[in-house]
């Protein structure tokens, strides 16, 4: 693309050399009462010129020789008047050094003979009246060697730039060479630790299965959580590899959106990090149940914007919305990651997509992992048809949206109720105990899409007095509230369980009685 661009540029500096000079010469020609068909001629061929060069129906390669010929054709016209003979060679010195840009050696030689062949005709058969002095010998044959110093040195330095051009090309042959051996190597070597990584994580379950001692159940554990971040991060290479080869495979097979959220769900309970600020799923109901399309891939798309937002995410929370567009094709199913973290420098954007970029690398860099994340999904985006776009501002988090095509074999929505109509929601959460109000904003816009997606009626309450409020004026069927709300009266919830089904919404289970009531 490239080398396209940088030719037709090269095209089109010799059309504009050739209009100027064409049109400096129609004024001479005018001017002086040179012969009036050559310049109905001239202008012709300006003409046709600029007529190929937009309408692009002729190869770029006949344009350039087209130009050439005409403007040879000009310069030879030029060279037929007396008045012209000693101008000749400033003016082809000129058009030598203008077709060496053009990267083809021919055309400068074709340059010189042309020189040669007008200027011995010129002297034959036009400037008879010129006298044969020691000045214009002197001349004629300064403007020869001129001529033949310039086309030398056009000459050298176009074997010297080819000689370049040739080495360059063994090494970057040498090194594509060197870059596939290495993928192959990494390839093989992330198939060979595959093998002992799954014994040990199978061993560790077998493990977990029998071992009653908290103490070793907890080292266990670790061991096994250790292994499968190593065995995530082995799989990042091999999908980097693929991405780098240009041999990634996608599959096209029916799955539920559904499902694939509560994996990556699942997989995010399970994964350990550094600092654990809240994750937020806000999933649109009306989704199609059933796409077509690579499971396996959207799951790793999910996983790596999540795991890049917690990782530049100290505080707050990281909101994942998943939503679809309808298309002609299907859908256009739309996965949004939003963090409330650091953000991003404006010039570090273009990077993200670079090879092992990491915006705080080094020995001391706070964040983990390879820094393959977003160019992984970069590369399974692109595989995919779709799209990535990143915004963020420095100090206020960043946002990654990702639009994929997807083909639908099920219409139906992927989350649905039965009898809306008979269920009412109350949802309750203090805005004050959150980092900012960007994340309650988060829980608040979930909750309300959720219940909206779903077409069911929903109150919300900020404070025990509003609550207390909705529940005497509504039939309320379903209360949500968090594990700090429970906290503050769980005698109180423990009794509306009487009258609506309470759920608290929270990540620690085991810290609810069994005779507790609500639903954790």
């Amino acid at each position: 693309m490239k080398e396209n661009t940088n030719k037709r540029i090269g095209h089109l500096r010799v059309l504009i050399c050739f209009t100027i000079m064409e049109a400096a010469l129609i004024m001479e020609s005018l001017l002086l009462g040179w012969n009036k068909s050559a310049v109905m001629l001239l202008l012709f061929g300006l003409v046709i010129s600029w007529t190929l060069h937009f309408s692009g129906r002729l190869e770029p390669d006949l344009c350039l020789w087209l130009y050439f010929i005409l403007t040879m054709l000009a310069f030879f016209y030029y060279g037929t008047h007396e008045t012209s003979i000693y101008d000749l060679a400033p003016t082809i010195i000129a058009f030598i050094l203008l077709m060496s840009g053009t990267n083809n050696r021919l055309l400068p030689r074709l340059c010189t003979v042309t020189y040669f062949f007008t200027m011995i005709y010129a002297l034959l058969f036009i400037a008879q009246d010129i006298e044969l002095n020691s000045l214009n010998v002197t001349r004629t044959g300064l403007h020869f060697g001129l001529v033949c110093i310039a086309d030398w040195l056009v000459k050298s330095q176009q074997q010297e730039r080819a000689r370049l051009q040739e080495a360059m090309d063994d090494k970057v042959a040498e090194l594509e060479e060197n870059n596939r051996k290495m993928e192959n190597f990494l390839v093989n070597v992330s198939h060979e630790l595959r093998t002992p990584i799954n014994a040990i994580m199978g061993f560790a379950s077998v493990i977990l299965d029998k071992e009653k001692n908290a103490e070793k159940r907890q080292d266990v554990l670790s061991i096994q959580k250790a292994g499968h971040r190593l065995f995530d991060q082995i799989e990042d290479i091999l999908d980097y590899t693929e991405i780098d080869m240009g041999s990634m495979k996608i599959n096209h097979d029916d799955y539920m959106i559904s499902s694939v959220v509560n994996d990556v769900v699942i997989g995010e309970q399970t994964r350990e990090h550094e600092h654990s600020p809240e994750i937020i799923f806000d999933v649109d109901p009306a989704i199609p149940a059933r796409l077509v399309g690579d499971a396996r891939k959207i799951k790793k798309i999910i996983r790596h914007l999540i795991d890049n937002a917690v990782k530049f995410t100290a505080h707050g929370a990281v909101l994942v919305e998943i939503s679809g567009r309808k298309k002609d094709y299907g859908i256009n199913l739309s996965i949004k990651v939003t963090d409330t973290g650091v953000g991003i420098k404006e010039e570090n954007i273009k990077k993200l997509s670079g090879k092992f970029y990491q915006q705080n690398g080094g020995r001391n860099r706070s964040a983990g992992g390879l820094g393959l994340g977003l160019s992984i999904v970069y590369g399974i985006v692109s595989a995919m048809g779709g799209f990535l776009r990143i915004e963020s501002r420095e100090g206020e988090g960043t946002c990654v949206s990702v639009s994929i095509p997807q083909r639908v074999s099920d219409e139906s929505r992927s989350i649905s109720v039965e009898k809306p109509d008979d269920l009412c929601i109350a949802c309750y959460l203090k805005p004050e105990k959150y980092f900012s109000t960007k994340v309650f904003r988060f829980y608040d816009n979930m909750i309300f899409h959720m219940a909206q997606g779903l077409n069911i009626t929903m109150h919300r309450a900020g404070s025990e007095a509003e609550l207390e409020r909705v529940l005497s004026k509504y039939r309320v069927t379903h209360l949500f509230i968090a594990k700090e709300e429970y906290t503050d009266r769980p005698s109180y919830y423990e009794g509306l369980c009487d009258e609506a089904d309470v759920i608290v919404v929270t990540d620690d289970v085991d810290a609810f009685e069994k005779s507790s009531r609500v639903i954790p």
